[in-house]
C-alpha cells in the first residue's frame, strides 16, 4: 500500500525523504509526500485526502507541536487542533494515531528541534557558538529601533549545514551525511511511528 504524508512544508519534506531513504530503503519508493503549507492549510488539502482513501492509499500526518505561546501550539492543542479541522472536512480515515507531532510526539518544538538533537557529539560545538550568538544579540535586542530580529532556530540549522561547508538551505540540504546522526536515540519515536507503516 502506498503512503502519503502530509507535512507543512519543504523543509519537513526534505527531511523526511532522507530519513525514509535510510531507515526503510526497500519502501521509500512507495512513499509520497504533500506539502500543505501550514497547520492551518490542512483544510485545503480535503480532495487529496479524500483520494487516499478512495485509492486505497494510508494517508499519515506529521507537523510540528510548536510551543504554547503559538496558536494551537503544544502537543495537546495541536492533536486537537487536527482532530478539529480534519473532522470539518468530514474526513475519518485519518485516525489520532495517524499524526506526529515534531520533534518527538512528546515535546513542544518543530523540525529545527528534532535537527538539533540529531547533531552528532563531536560537531555540537558549532550549535554552542551559535548559541552564544543568539544571546549576545538578544541582551541588546531592544536597544535599536527597531529591536533587532535575533536568528531563529531554522537560521541556526541553515547556519550549521553552511558552515560544515553543507548546502545549508533548507530544501537542498542533504541529511545522509555524517553531519547528522539518523539513529540518535531523539529519533526513534519517529522511526517507530513510520515503521507501523513501512514494516
Amino acid at each position: 500500500m502506498e503512503l502519503v504524508i502530509y507535512l507543512e512544508g519543504d523543509a519537513d519534506i526534505r527531511f523526511l525523504e532522507d530519513f525514509v531513504a535510510y531507515h526503510f530503503p526497500d519502501k521509500k519508493e512507495q512513499v509520497s509526500f504533500i506539502n500543505v503549507g501550514g497547520k492551518t492549510s490542512l483544510p485545503s488539502k480535503k480532495k487529496d485526502l479524500e483520494e487516499d482513501s478512495f485509492n486505497d492509499r494510508k494517508s499519515i500526518v506529521i507537523f510540528d507541536a510548536d510551543d504554547e505561546s503559538k496558536p494551537n501550539g503544544g502537543k495537546e492543542a495541536s492533536l486537537t487542533y487536527l482532530q478539529n479541522e480534519l473532522e470539518k472536512i468530514d474526513i475519518s480515515h485519518i485516525e489520532n494515531e495517524d499524526i506526529f507531532l515534531f520533534p518527538n510526539h512528546n515535546e513542544e518544538g518543530d523540525l529545527e528541534t528534532l535537527l538539533e538533537q540529531l547533531i552528532p557529539e563531536g560537531k555540537r560545538n558549532v550549535l554552542a557558538c551559535f548559541s552564544e550568538y543568539q544571546t549576545c544579540l538578544s541582551s541588546i535586542r531592544d536597544s535599536y529601533t527597531p529591536p533587532l530580529n535575533v536568528p531563529d532556530n531554522k537560521i541556526k540549522m541553515y547556519a550549521y549545514g553552511s558552515l560544515l561547508g553543507a548546502k545549508g538551505s533548507e530544501t537542498a540540504r542533504f541529511y545522509l551525511t555524517n553531519h547528522w546522526d539518523l539513529d540518535a536515540e531523539y529519533a526513534k519515536p519517529l522511526y517507530d511511528f513510520l515503521e507501523k507503516y513501512l514494516k
